[in-house]
């Protein structure tokens, strides 16, 4: 979307837009500072903290994760993506919900989508299962 375009819609609505896309199954592709690689990753945002101030959230990778701790998703199903990939349920990332709700208000083209409902309990059914989450996550996310 050209940011002419977005211009057209009023500012209150945008930012009601990009609230309303914080939620969870989103995707949205973004930067994770503390993985320190050079690229944006892919993310789906899962619960929302007790607090109610984060989201957790799970990463689309190219490869596999060990162990096979991950749900296959097909480029198929979302056009966003280049080739077969995985969504790491053994690794939760977290992220402020203000600081996702700007980013998508700047730039809402980085939502991407949504992953399906069978999908979704595929994820949250093996984050829930998995090893490597910590009992403070689980606690925090309500995993």
């Amino acid at each position: 979307m050209s940011n002419k375009l977005i211009e057209l819609f009023s500012e209150e609505y945008r930012r009601k837009h990009a609230e309303e896309l914080v939620k969870a199954d989103s995707i949205i592709i973004l930067e994770i500072p503390e993985f320190h690689i050079n690229h944006e990753k892919f993310i789906i945002l899962l619960t929302s903290s007790i607090k109610d101030d984060e989201f957790s959230a799970v990463c689309i990778n190219s490869n596999p994760s060990p162990g096979n701790n991950h749900v296959v998703i097909h480029p198929n199903d979302y056009q966003f993506l280049d080739h077969l990939s995985h969504i790491d349920c053994g690794s939760i990332v977290a992220f402020s919900k203000q600081y996702l709700k700007d980013l998508l208000f700047r730039e809402p083209h980085r939502y991407k989508g949504s992953v399906t409902e069978v999908t979704y309990i595929d994820i949250m059914l093996k984050v829930s299962q998995s090893i490597t989450i910590t009992d403070e996550q689980r606690e925090k996310f309500n995993l």
